[in-house]
């Protein structure tokens, strides 16, 4: 929403200013269709609003809460997980999804390490998920519901392959064992948690076909984790004398037109 908020206003205005009088907004679903129409709908008011009158923030507020029952400022609280900050957020041609990066970072490999590294992430989806949770709505809830449980995944996974692998170099076993042990077993809680929410978020706006695909996905990292968690304890008590995937060095992982706050096709 932040995004297209931000590039629309330009293309409206030159619609008017050329005499085009009809215009495509068009929304992607992203991978699957992951993603719900309904969370980009204060972007289609905006852009509704701004072709009608240019409309100010307060006028969109009181339209927001007559046409979809939440207000504007409320919903647009739904892009807490992208927003990186002003400048971080505008300064490509394409929004962050370094949120997707984060939520399918493998916990040995992290081949996003590096990335995340560049960006001040300590407690931010953890803040994230606490602004989400703030919005109270009955007809969007499972919207704001499902993106905060996302957030306490995201809170322990972003820096979690980072965490591994300090602690594989450093010769630290009783900190591996304690993320064999407790941190891994949370993070796969969260996971859970968070499919849980996505699960009845898919079944409430679309028909059940194609959510195999996410589930594929989500699985994936599930397992990922339990394998991880059962590889760090052996090698943490002695069974294996090393894990080679925690020994290569972190690279920059740069991904064109959003740079390093993008992911890769996970």
């Amino acid at each position: 929403n932040y995004y297209s908020n931000h590039v629309s206003p330009n293309a409206c205005e030159h619609a008017l200013k050329y005499g085009i009088d009809a215009i495509l907004d068009f929304t992607f679903g992203d991978d699957g269709g992951e993603c719900p129409i309904m969370n980009v709908l204060p972007a289609i008011l905006n852009t509704a609003e701004w072709l009608y009158d240019k409309t100010d923030i307060a006028e969109l507020n009181k339209r927001s809460k007559e046409v979809l029952g939440i207000s504007y400022d409320d919903f647009m609280k739904i892009d807490a997980l992208g927003r990186l900050g002003d400048e971080l957020d505008y300064d490509r041609r394409c929004p962050s999804t370094l949120e997707k990066s984060a939520l399918y970072n493998d916990p040995m490999i992290g081949i996003v390490n590096a990335n995340f590294k560049k960006f001040n992430l300590d407690g931010k989806y953890a803040r994230d998920a606490e602004t989400l949770r703030t919005v109270d709505s009955k007809r969007y809830g499972i919207l704001f519901e499902t993106q905060a449980k996302c957030g306490d995944f995201l809170d322990m996974n972003w820096h979690l392959s980072i965490d591994i692998k300090k602690a594989y170099k450093d010769g630290d076993k009783a900190e591996l064992k304690n993320l064999g042990e407790n941190v891994i077993p949370a993070a796969i809680k969260a996971l859970e948690e968070f499919e849980s929410s996505f699960n009845k978020q898919w079944h409430k706006y679309y028909k059940p076909y194609g959510f195999d695909v996410q589930q594929m996905r989500i699985g994936g990292q599930l397992l990922r984790l339990k394998d991880s968690a059962e590889r760090i304890l052996s090698y943490a008590n002695g069974e294996i004398d090393r894990m080679e995937e925690l020994e290569q060095e972190d690279l920059e992982y740069d991904m064109g037109a959003c740079g390093f706050r993008g992911s890769p096709s996970w």
